[in-house]
């Protein structure tokens, strides 16, 4: 959403952007120093958007501005930490400037769910002064299969919105499902802002990606008792959102919509329009729709551009769960591999000769997840495995592992 460089007039007690923002970074902290592997072995994606933006408030005039928004993504093998930020000057001369910071950490399963630990911060501050800022946690337990899979949780935490402080409830509870290169994210969270009101936002969103294209696009509705705040009783919205990639660096990206009032912070609703060029690392998920075209071949492209060739299971000689992973990667000075039976921790297979890498490791039969990861590089899906790719953005290799399991070849 553009970050609102105006605001009613009136005192405001001014609150520090890094107060609201200082749990939360110390809780990403301690998700990067617990991993096994170094940070710059992960995969780590930033980006810098500049262009312009229009942003039209309730009722009032349509406000111009140059913005530059920088961001940036880490993935861990079972964490996420996403970063962003926007600084933005009107032709007037005012000038706002927001962050924004979300961690995620999943834990080992219970049953067929996933556990999920994540934590919100954002705040901003502005040229007459007003400063806000928002600080939340969230529990989330997940259903995950292969091409679909839904959530429930809440939480809650705090906002400041230049004035007063709010305490927040929040409920999440939503569902995904992905059909060829579309992923669908319908989601409902109840919220308690108080002095504020109670309400639920409901919306539905879709991402569409190929080759050099990436669409998306939501709709949403607010139902409940809320207090107005110059949105002219607007209670629904909708984006739409286009990004050219012009190669692995480079890309042009437009987004236009409107958005609701936040109770929580005391922005207003508006609606806005956005032009900008992107510069990047990479591409967050480059080559994704390739491999999900792979996928309904049963091949994972990304695999083998990583150099791995061949990918196979044995029972070990003990017998029981006892089964050896093999590896052939002739190019490769290090072989990792994780999945939902390793719990997500990296396991360093062992040069067998040949090109050959291996490890014996308990895999329970059944239906697994599982990814590799060669020299420290991004995690791929194993070659000649199902890919799938979750409403995260991330994929993996579906292994379906039989009592007896043929032998490796």
């Amino acid at each position: 959403m553009p970050d609102p460089s105006t605001r009613d007039g009136g005192a405001r007690r001014r609150v520090p952007l890094g107060a609201a923002l200082a749990a939360l970074f110390t809780f990403a902290a301690s998700l990067v120093a617990s991993r096994p592997a170094p940070l710059a072995a992960q995969s780590v994606v930033g980006s810098l958007d500049a262009g312009e933006v229009g942003v039209r408030y309730g009722d009032s005039a349509t406000i111009s501005s140059l913005a530059l928004t920088p961001a940036l993504r880490v993935e861990l093998p079972r964490a996420t930490l996403n970063a962003s930020g926007t600084y933005s000057v009107s032709g007037s001369g005012d000038w706002s400037a927001q962050g924004a910071l979300s961690a995620s950490l999943f834990t080992g399963r219970l049953g067929p769910l996933r556990p999920e630990i994540a934590g919100d911060a954002g705040g901003s501050t502005h040229a007459d002064g007003v400063r806000t800022g928002q600080l939340s946690a969230t529990l989330r337990l997940h259903l995950m299969r292969g091409t679909w899979g839904a959530w429930a949780g809440g939480g809650g935490g705090g906002a400041w919105d230049g004035e007063a402080s709010h305490q927040l409830a929040i409920g999440d509870v939503g569902a995904w499902a992905r059909w060829r290169a579309a992923t669908f994210v319908a989601t409902a969270t109840p919220t308690h802002v108080s002095g504020g009101g109670d309400y639920t936002d409901a919306q539905l969103s879709v991402r569409w990606v190929n080759d050099r294209v990436e669409l998306g696009g939501s709709l949403g509705a607010r139902a409940g008792r809320a207090l107005a705040l110059g949105d002219g009783g607007r209670r629904a919205w909708g984006s739409g959102s286009a990004t050219l990639w012009f190669g692995e660096h480079l890309a042009l990206v437009g987004a236009a919509g409107s958005y609701p009032v936040d109770l929580a912070q005391g922005f207003p609703g508006g609606r806005y329009a956005t032009l900008a060029l992107r510069l990047a690392s990479r591409r967050p998920h480059p080559g994704a729709a390739a491999r999900r075209g792979d996928a309904r071949r049963g091949v994972d492209g990304g695999a083998s551009a990583a150099g791995v060739d061949r990918f196979a299971l044995a029972d070990a000689s003990g017998g029981g769960r006892e089964r050896v992973v093999r590896v052939h990667a002739p190019r490769a000075a290090r072989v990792e591999v994780a999945g939902d039976f390793t719990d997500w921790r990296p396991v360093a297979l062992a040069p067998a000769g040949h090109g050959w890498w291996t490890a014996t490791l308990p895999i329970a039969p059944g239906t697994h997840q599982v990814n590799l990861r060669l020299d420290g590089s991004r995690w791929v899906a194993p070659p000649g495995l199902t890919v799938i790719t979750d409403e995260f953005g991330g994929s993996f290799g579906l292994l379906t592992v039989s009592a007896s399991p043929a032998p490796a070849m």
